[in-house]
């Protein structure tokens, strides 16, 4: 049997002019993740990442963490984009545009992203939103999908992918069996730099563990335990 990791990215730079760059916490979380498999002796065969700024931010953290014990082989690296996030700009402008009503402008800035992005989610979902400037829903976790089974393509015992919490959700709430109200509810809480596993035979897929930061569970690092 063989274990792919989901890896959500560290804190990204939410409000910011640019989301996509990890904040200080962020470095900090994948630094520590790669010291705990570090410490654990845990190695990779392949890590897989996106190709948007915080994944590879996120992967080198990673890895510099990794890289504290020497006898733990450092996997090979490969970037495909098709583990990129979903446009969440786009959605939640076209939710604004054509469902003014569900819009939420009450000051209380992570409250109203929290309410705006699900029920942009939801709509797209629903097919209401038709996509998010580049796919629909079924095609996002097309797009997902697809790029598993190129991750895969290769003999691995342990895999990781440094991804977000849209394709994270997806590929676990394709493997339990979710509908997309669940995946989504799902989604908004997948943690940064958490981890979540999946177990295969190549055949079978079973989800073993969901959004793991034990890393992060120290009374020393639990302050830096975040969702954005």
């Amino acid at each position: 049997m063989a274990e792919i990791i989901l890896l959500r990215h560290g804190q990204a730079s939410l409000g910011a002019a640019n989301y996509d760059q990890l904040s200080p916490v962020g470095y900090q979380q994948a630094e520590l993740l790669g010291r705990q498999w570090a410490n654990l002796a845990l190695g990779a065969d392949k890590l897989v990442l996106g190709s948007m700024a915080r994944h590879e931010q996120t992967a080198t953290a990673f890895l510099k963490g990794l890289s504290t014990k020497t006898q733990v082989t450092q996997p090979e690296v490969c970037v495909d984009g098709g583990l990129n996030e979903y446009d969440f700009q786009n959605l939640l402008d076209s939710l604004k545009a054509q469902y003014p009503q569900s819009w939420h402008d009450t000051g209380n800035g992570p409250r109203d992203y929290y309410h705006n992005i699900k029920a942009a989610l939801l709509h797209w979902a629903n097919g209401d939103i038709a996509d998010d400037g580049h796919c629909s829903w079924e095609g996002f976790k097309s797009r997902i999908l697809t790029a598993l089974e190129s991750a895969m393509a290769s003999p691995f015992r342990r895999l990781v992918l440094v991804t977000s919490g849209g394709p994270t959700s997806m590929l676990l709430g394709h493997f339990l069996g979710l509908d997309a109200t669940r995946t989504i509810n799902l989604s908004l809480r997948i943690k940064n730099t958490s981890t979540s596993t999946i177990i295969t035979n190549r055949t079978d897929f079973t989800v073993e563990s969901v959004n793991d930061v034990s890393h992060l569970m120290t009374a020393e690092h639990c302050q830096l335990i975040t969702v954005a």
